[in-house]
């Protein structure tokens, strides 16, 4: 088979090269794409830390210069202290509440558990009682039975 395709293997790795070429250069592209999209991304955030930065010093600058608006930034800062106070003390309420639940779940599963063993111990008695006042019953009337028939039985001889 060989010999009716002498080039073929010839063909195959020419064609193989030329695939790997073009793979190491696809790999290049989208490794330079990659850094690209990096440095952009690291270049818009140090521009908005800049923005920030700047805006801050305008305030800040403003609230220097305009007693009222030095007011009205320290009662904002207040409110997001206290906004910020609040959600704490409510994500530690709810976690404390969810641990509350949960502790009164297992206590009522454990007290509904006691109370379900001790039915079923109840019910175990009851049954042996009932099982003991049979046998009892069965005694009373074997002892009445042999009573009555000899009780018959001198009726008879008289």
């Amino acid at each position: 088979m060989a010999d009716d395709f002498p080039d073929f293997h010839h063909k195959v790795c020419k064609r193989l090269a030329h695939l790997q070429a073009g793979f190491f250069q696809l790999n290049i592209k989208n490794d330079e794409n990659d850094l690209i999209y990096q440095t952009l991304i690291e270049t818009y955030e140090q521009e908005m830390d800049n923005v920030v930065r700047s805006a801050n010093e305008i305030v800040d600058k403003y609230v220097k210069d305009n007693p009222q608006f030095k007011e009205v930034h320290e009662i904002h800062q207040a409110y997001q202290l206290f906004k910020q106070n609040c959600e704490e003390e409510k994500t530690a309420a709810i976690t404390e509440y969810n641990s509350y639940k949960e502790k009164v779940e297992a206590k009522v599963q454990e007290i509904t558990q006691q109370a379900q063993n001790e039915i079923n111990t109840y019910k175990t008695e009851m049954e042996e009682l009932k099982e003991k006042l049979g046998h009892m019953q069965n005694l009373v009337e074997k002892t009445l039975g042999k009573n009555l028939q000899e009780e018959y039985e001198e009726k008879k001889a008289r």
